[in-house]
């Protein structure tokens, strides 16, 4: 007989569920026909039912109906938990079953209006299963592998509308596995978002784990009511337990030990393993959620700031006002610390220079005192040798007409050095002052002449002995002066120190306060009176030939050339181009201008449009005028629509960008960002979004993941509220001048200048880095662009033309 071999079976993964509940009801009186509900087993008795949950809307609005929901649930939650011996499908069987019978208790009170208006899912979930059934447009989808599909198609009974006992009908089961995600949504989220629309911000957002919070956020701004249940499915992570206790029987005591089972010796060993074990789950448990918080931060770091999570503590932000008074107090005491420090380099330097000036200009006039005795003892000298001293004659070798004598510069050279007191004499001895001063008045021999000796160091001895005096007493009187200024000011420090340490605290800090600003306002006065009113010094001008430039520039990175086209129709006075997912606008100073149907919509205001801005994720285009009124345009109907919000106090938008459903607008005044909520009839009221200030340089936003600011300067990359990290603009060869800047929400890794007086348009990834230059003879005079969603669409603008662009990757 052939042996039975046990067949292997597959080890099925426990899952965890994380629900998220979404009601929405702008109106309080629409709140009782949407309900919804998800229960999980009180005691351990119950657990192998697993989890119950059910939405459920009504779209008559009697007074009869508004407790249909309601009653439902109730019904539902108490017969599924009843009797935790039946099991799971029996249990859901039996419940659906009760809701019918309730139901059907009502119509025989006469409660039939919400017959054909009832819309349900109901669901119960246990160790890894799913069982389901709908009523009505009730749905239950189901996103799996990047593909979102609606698993309650057909399982509605059609009956249900005239026979209340058959509202839920059909089950359906299934197998759900980690990283499933399940939606028992109300038919009105499918007014909001197609299918499709629906299945792209699934794939695009549930695996980052911010799905839910988008379609709270879309059905809070897009519906007045609906309701939906978000399911997401994971792998429960088991608890290892290492180095656990053995069960087993005690070993044997060893010789020469005596056992005592009532002692604590016999349970020694087992709590040093239990300590033990428990240690090493704390440090894995620690080193678990360590790994969580960064894959988190991970996470947060691909996809932006727009979502929070629900389980961590709301971050208190500080009041607008206050960290506007903030930001401009230390850039205050900046701006004051800068002119001070700039005041003493400047007053060092100049003080250098003074002294060193005078001490060039009197070591310049010593030499030219110098020069002048020499010469005035040289030609003396001349002129002696010239009529004073007689030739000695000699009747072997000269006439009695001998030559007159030179003056040899070897003689002047001695009578330098005699003023040091020694000298060489021509035989190499060294002859004292005595010899010197004879030798001066006698004169010494050569070739036969008597040449006097020249008195130029006598003369510079005298005129340093001259000197000495007056150095002396200079530096009595300087010597004088410093030790009774130190005595005074010693004196001086001494007694204010006696004068403030006898005052109260209070006395104190106010005189230290006074003393500060004292010293501040002559700092400043300083500065305004030297250093700002010191002229520049004039910079010269090179003139240079400028050779014929190459169009694109040879050597340029990635530089070529491109072909714009003509946008045909377009009115004057135009603003800003949009991109509004895959369809094209232009908004001017007064209307919207469709290009693709050739339509014009004029703007309800009598205030001018400034700026611009579509939110792919409602199909709606903001404009904000010159007097700050904000106007919605929507193309489906082309209709305008006034929004309410509330603008801080001061705040002058001059930049405008969208995300999701939110609204960014750049503070002129002080470089600041506030985001506005999306809410019914407008928005709700702003929020500072930066940490720190993009600088009052900065002219224009853009928005994707990161906001990019524009200025004179260049461009600058915030994320969550601060400057991003990694980010460093590339330039390119020739200089970059930044006109225009813009970028797409769904293209989060790419952002393009617009550059118009280097007639291109500089392509760059998310970190700066330069990826392409597309130049052309026609982007000379544009003032603003726009790309799409693909990355390759480009829209261009001037006050008067627009033009398109199709570009190369």
């Amino acid at each position: 007989m052939p042996e039975n071999k046990p067949r292997s079976l597959s080890v099925i993964p426990e899952i965890e569920i994380s629900a998220s509940e979404i009601l929405v009801a702008r109106n309080r009186a629409l709140e009782p026909y949407f309900h919804l509900f998800s229960v999980s087993p009180e005691n351990v008795a119950q657990e192998s039912l697993g989890r119950i949950m059910g939405v459920f809307s009504v779209s008559d609005r009697s007074e009869s109906s508004a407790y249909i929901g309601n009653a439902i649930a109730s019904v539902a939650k108490k017969e599924y938990f009843v009797n935790p011996r039946r099991g799971a499908i029996e249990s859901f069987e039996s419940t659906l079953h009760r809701v019918n019978l309730a139901l059907a208790e009502l119509v025989k009170d006469g409660q039939t209006r919400w017959m054909g208006h009832l819309n349900g899912a109901m669901a119960i979930i246990e160790k890894g299963n799913i069982h389901f059934s709908t009523t009505g447009d009730g749905t239950i989808l189901l996103y799996r592998d990047g593909v979102l599909s609606d698993i309650s198609d057909g399982l509605a009974s059609e009956e249900a509308s005239t026979h209340p006992i058959k509202t839920f009908v059909e089950i359906s089961s299934g197998r759900l596995v980690p990283g499933d995600c399940v939606l028992l949504v109300s038919p009105e989220l499918f007014s909001l978002f197609s299918p499709r629309e629906l299945s792209q911000n699934a794939k695009r957002l549930i695996p980052e784990e911010k799905f839910a919070q988008f379609l709270e956020t879309a059905m809070l701004n897009g519906l007045k009511a609906g309701a939906a249940l978000v399911l997401s499915i994971s792998e429960r992570k088991p608890i290892e337990r290492k180095n656990e206790v053995k069960r087993g029987r005690v070993p044997k005591a060893k010789p020469g030990k005596k056992s005592n089972y009532f002692s604590d010796v016999a349970f020694r060993e087992a709590e040093q393993e239990r300590a033990k074990a428990f240690l090493e789950e704390e440090l894995s448990h620690a080193t678990n959620e360590t790994a969580e918080n960064r894959t988190r931060e991970e996470s947060d770091s691909r996809s932006g700031t727009i979502y929070v999570e629900g389980e961590a503590p709301p971050e208190k932000e500080e009041h607008p006002f206050i960290t506007d008074l903030r930001w401009k107090a230390e850039d205050l005491l900046s701006s004051i610390r800068g002119s001070v420090t700039r005041s003493i380099h400047n007053f060092r330097t100049h003080s250098f220079h003074s002294i060193s000036d005078h001490i060039q200009s009197g070591f310049y006039s010593l030499i030219q005192a110098t020069k002048k005795i020499f010469k005035r003892r040289i030609s003396k000298t001349t002129r002696l040798a010239k009529t004073e001293v007689k030739p000695v004659h000699d009747s072997s070798t000269q006439n009695e007409t001998g030559p007159i004598p030179r003056i040899d510069p070897a003689d002047i050279l001695s009578s330098i050095q005699t003023a040091f007191g020694k000298i060489a004499a021509p035989g190499g001895k060294i002859l004292s002052d005595r010899n010197l001063h004879t030798e001066r008045r006698t004169g010494i021999k050569e070739h036969g002449q008597i040449v006097p000796k020249t008195d130029i160091a006598t003369e510079i001895k005298a005129f340093f002995h001259r000197l000495k005096p007056v150095v002396h007493v200079l530096a009595t009187e300087i010597t004088k002066a410093a030790s009774f200024i130190a005595r005074k000011t010693i004196k001086g420090v001494k007694w204010l120190f006696r004068r403030f340490s006898g005052l109260s605290k209070k006395e104190q800090l106010i005189a230290v306060c006074v003393v500060a600003f004292c010293f501040t306002l002559a700092g400043i006065a300083f500065w305004k009176g030297i250093v700002k009113n010191r002229e520049p010094e004039p910079v010269p001008v090179i003139v240079t030939d400028i050779p014929v430039p190459v169009f694109p520039p040879e050597g340029e990175k990635n530089a070529v050339l491109a072909q714009p086209t003509a946008v045909s129709g377009v009115p004057e006075n135009m603003v800003a181009p949009i991109f509004l997912n895959d369809s094209r606008f232009i908004a001017t100073g007064t209307s919207i201008f469709d290009p693709t149907r050739n339509k014009t919509y004029t703007v309800p205001s009598g205030s001018p449009v400034t700026l611009a801005s579509g939110m792919n994720d409602l199909g709606i285009i903001f404009l904000v005028t010159e007097s700050g009124d904000v106007f919605s345009f929507s193309p489906t109907n082309g209709s305008f629509m006034k929004n309410a919000i509330t603008m801080p106090q001061g705040l002058r938008p001059a930049g405008i960008g969208t995300f999701l459903t939110y609204l960014y607008l750049l503070d002129s005044g002080s470089g600041n960002i506030y985001r506005f909520p999306r809410a019914d009839g407008g928005f709700g009221d702003g929020t500072l979004w930066t940490r720190e200030t993009m600088g009052t340089s900065v002219r224009a936003i853009t928005v994707s993941e990161n906001i990019y600011g524009a200025s004179s300067d260049g461009v600058v990359s915030f994320f969550r509220g601060r400057p991003a990290d990694g980010f460093s603009l590339e330039l390119p060869d020739s200089s970059l001048s930044v006109t225009a800047i813009c970028a797409n929400p769904d293209m989060p890794d790419t952002f393009a200048i617009l550059d118009a007086s280097g007639k291109r348009i500089v392509l760059y990834a998310k970190n700066g880095e330069l990826l392409k230059q597309y130049y052309s003879e026609s982007l000379t005079d544009m003032t603003a662009c726009a790309i799409g969603k693909d990355g390759i669409q480009f829209l261009v603008s001037s006050s008067s033309r627009a033009m398109a662009l199709t570009l190369s990757r």
